[in-house]
């Protein structure tokens, strides 16, 4: 049964009053025709059938006990059924099935005098189910018993688009109660009509006590003119909805930051009636918010770049050291991606991995190479971390990131010093190992020049062997000045007259189309050096210029090596940066090339001995990194800049001295001095060597003691020491080296002097790459006039 509204029920009872008063008339009429007027009888029942057939209600007369005695058109058109269908018939076959205990109840009613009025759903002949609205009371029929008469009207529409709006409604209400924001309706004097579960949980009150208050009532007083001012432009019609961040007063005196958003409700003419206000707590994203902003003011001059991103990646603050080492302003940064910093250097797997590391709640650290607002790329230690709330929900990312591009390249420069150091000592004993065969060679041909007139067939194949062997000496004397291991003769020199006494040979090294161009200051202070070895550094920087600019494909380009010599005084700024300088004034000298440049791999390799990117027969690989050898000997640095088609520099820094140069002079030798009668004890591992330097003694008159070790040469000490009158020991040797031998010899003999030889110098020997003055060194491969040369000097210095 649906209930209906008290003003529905009192019209439809005024119109069954309506009707059942038409039908009282028709019935006193009838009745006064019936006693005074016979004749109008029959037109009276003819007048009351055409009423009962005529109505568009549907009329229903029954028996006291439920039986349809008749029933007019309407009711049988809108319940299916014929006329002669329902005469005879209980009530009952028109009531739903849930209903008919009711009906029963109905009738019993209506007998004790009472009048009905209700909708219930009935039930058609062809089982459709519709709403009927019923109006009954009881009557008095012809034959003096009691009946009952029904009007009825069909109501099926109007219940059933009541039921569609009351589920509407209803859908509405779970729907705008189950809101995971807060949302409300206020009236236009603030009050609230309508608020939704989550609202109400926001502000701590229930729904009924929000229908009590104002929305002033809520919200914080310094906020208050804020959001009046939006809602006097949103009467005003100048804006159409507005959104502010705003503080709500909680029921417990609490404050809660919200996300307020307002848009007006229209009625149907356009005027504003209400207003919908949707808010979500954002309380904790503002504590949060609080707390980032507390602690980068902490770490605001930290020298590591600090990013703090929302949970979409938009940058939300950087600090001062992101500014310095990316270019960009805060302004710039804060409201963009980080990917703004992305430098293409790293795949899509990377960040892959990154983000879905941080998603899942977990640290991310590693390298990333990012660019900076003028296009340079840098390397960042990074440490990328969730902030999470008290609810473990993830709020913020923050990114700590290290500039370590100087010390990626610092790194990169020291691991090719160490590399440098460890070919150099390989270089060394190659080196070591080769000269005591061409002192073999070498010496061997000398002796049969010796013995062999001009005219002797045999004497030009001598000389070829000799002059081999003396290349061959140039070559373990360039992987000797790489691996610095070898003894140069050091001499004030005068950097600009040494490059310009080469002057003729290098331009006889040049082809015509290629300029070369001197930048020599005047008085530039002396340095210190061998200047054999200074015209080695610029004869192998020339050649390698003058074979970059030949391998240019544009032909066109100018041709030009600029040689340029300079003093610079070098701080600790620069020598932090430049593994392997030292402070204090220098001389800088640079060979500048218009050539095809190097890239970036190859300067990396280019000191390298045997490494080249010539032609197999055009270079041995060996002179950049003689150069580099013999620079690093003199505590000096070498560095080298280039860029592909744009040419390659390279530049010295040789430590200046406040010495002055020595005058030149010239020493002539007397070959008689060279013959002997000493004994000598000479003391050499290697056989070759031994027989051959023991043999040429021998032939100037010197005797002769051998021993193929330290060992075995100071027993002989010990047994003949009366009568030695030097000895000459190579330094590296098995069991006790030449060193070892000298100092327990000079426990024995504190005067017996000693000549120390060998393919490279032994560290101890050596005082800032020279040999000491106290020192007798002969270095190999030595000639047989160098070894006697060199005896006799000893030995004749008293």
């Amino acid at each position: 049964m649906i209930n209906k509204s008290k003003e529905q029920l009192l019209k439809e009872n005024k119109e069954f009053r309506e009707e059942i008063n038409q039908l009282k008339k028709l019935r006193v009429e009838l009745q006064s025709r019936k006693t005074g007027v016979n004749n109008d009888v029959k037109e009276s029942e003819e007048f009351h059938r055409t009423l009962f057939e005529m109505s568009p209600s549907g009329i229903l007369l029954e028996d006291s006990k439920g039986t349809i005695l008749d029933a007019n058109p309407a009711i049988c058109k809108s319940m299916g059924y014929n006329h002669e269908d329902l005469i005879g018939q209980k009530v009952h076959i028109l009531a739903h099935p849930d209903n008919k205990d009711q009906v029963d109840q109905n009738i019993r009613r209506l007998l004790s005098g009472e009048s009905l009025q209700f909708v219930e759903k009935s039930i058609k002949k062809d089982g459709t189910e519709c709403f009927v609205q019923i109006n009954e009371r009881s009557i008095n029929l012809p034959n003096g018993e009691i009946g009952i008469i029904s009007i009825t009207q069909d109501m099926t529409k109007e219940v059933q688009a009541q039921l569609a709006l009351r589920e509407s409604e209803e859908k509405f209400r779970s729907i705008f109660d189950n809101f995971s924001v807060g949302t409300g309706i206020v009236s236009l004097d603030g009050r609230f009509q309508i608020v939704n579960q989550k609202f109400a949980d926001i502000v701590g009150y229930t729904i009924n006590e929000l229908k009590e208050i104002r929305n002033d009532d809520l919200t914080h007083p310094e906020d208050t003119t804020e959001t009046r001012k939006n809602m006097k432009l949103l009467f005003e019609r100048k804006i159409d909805s507005f959104n502010l961040e705003k503080r709500l007063i909680h029921k417990n005196g609490n404050i809660v930051w919200v996300d307020l958003t307002v848009k007006p409700k229209h009625n149907a003419i356009g005027e504003i009636e209400s207003i919908i206000g949707v808010v979500q707590d954002i309380t904790e994203r503002k504590k949060a918010e609080k707390e980032i902003i507390r602690l980068a003011a902490v770490v605001e001059q930290a020298v590591e770049s600090i990013v703090i991103t929302d949970i979409d990646g938009t940058i939300r603050y950087v600090n001062a050291a992101f500014e310095k080492i990316t270019g960009y302003k805060k302004s710039e940064a804060i409201g963009q991606n980080p990917r703004m910093l992305k430098s293409g250097k790293q795949g899509k797997e990377f960040y892959k991995d990154l983000w879905s590391t941080i998603l899942s709640g977990n640290k991310w650290q590693g390298v990333i190479v990012n660019k900076r607002k003028n296009g340079s790329f840098y390397y960042e230690k990074a440490v990328i971390f969730p902030i999470k709330n008290e609810y473990d929900k993830v709020i913020n990312f923050t990114a700590i990131m290290r500039d370590i591009t100087l010390e990626r390249k610092l790194e990169q420069q020291l691991q090719q010093v160490q590399k440098m150091e460890a070919i150099g000592t390989l270089s060394g004993g190659i080196a070591h190992d080769f000269n005591n065969i061409l002192t073999v060679i070498n010496g061997h041909a000398e002796i049969g020049l010796m013995n062999v007139d001009q005219s002797h067939p045999v004497h030009d194949d001598l000389m070829s062997i000799l002059n081999a062997g003396k290349r061959a000496e140039k070559l373990t004397n360039q992987l000797l000045a790489f691996s610095r291991k070898q003894i140069h003769e050091l001499k004030v020199v005068d950097i600009n007259q040494t490059i310009k006494d080469l002057d003729k040979m290098l331009r006889r090294l040049m082809p015509e189309d290629i300029k070369i161009i001197s930048d020599f200051p005047e008085d530039l202070p002396f340095i210190k050096a061998d200047p054999g070895q200074i015209e080695q550094i610029i004869i192998n920087l020339i050649i390698n210029a003058r074979d970059a600019i030949n391998e240019k494909q544009d032909k066109r380009s100018h041709k030009e090596i600029i040689v340029k010599t300079e003093i610079v005084d070098l701080d600790h700024l620069f020598v932090d940066t430049h593994p392997g300088s030292q402070t204090g004034p220098h001389i800088l000298m640079s060979v500048k090339d218009s050539g095809i440049g190097m890239n970036i791999d190859v300067q990396n390799r280019i000191f390298e001995p045997f490494f080249t990117t010539k032609d197999v027969d055009k270079g041995t690989g060996l002179g950049l990194a003689t150069v580099y050898g013999i620079v690093k000997q003199n505590e000096g640095s070498i560095y080298v800049k280039s860029e592909i088609g744009k040419g390659t520099t390279f530049e010295i820094y040789w430590p200046i001295t406040t010495e002055s140069p020595e005058k030149d002079y010239i020493e002539t030798i007397n070959q008689k001095v060279f013959s002997g009668k000493e004994t000598i004890l000479f003391v050499e591992d290697d056989e070759d060597v031994r027989q051959f330097a023991c043999v040429a003694l021998k032939s100037f008159g010197y005797n002769i003691i051998e021993a193929n070790n330290g060992k075995n040469a100071l027993q002989l000490v010990k047994k003949e020491n009366t009568s030695i009158d030097i000895i000459i020991t190579d330094l590296i040797m098995p069991e006790m080296n030449g060193q070892e031998l000298a100092s327990r010899v000079h426990k024995l003999l504190p005067d017996l002097k000693v000549l120390f030889v060998s393919g490279y110098t032994f560290e101890h020997l050596l005082k800032d790459g020279e040999i000491d003055d106290s020192i007798n060194f002969l270095q190999k491969p030595y000639t047989v006039h160098n070894l006697l040369k060199r005896i006799r000097e000893i030995l004749d210095k008293k």
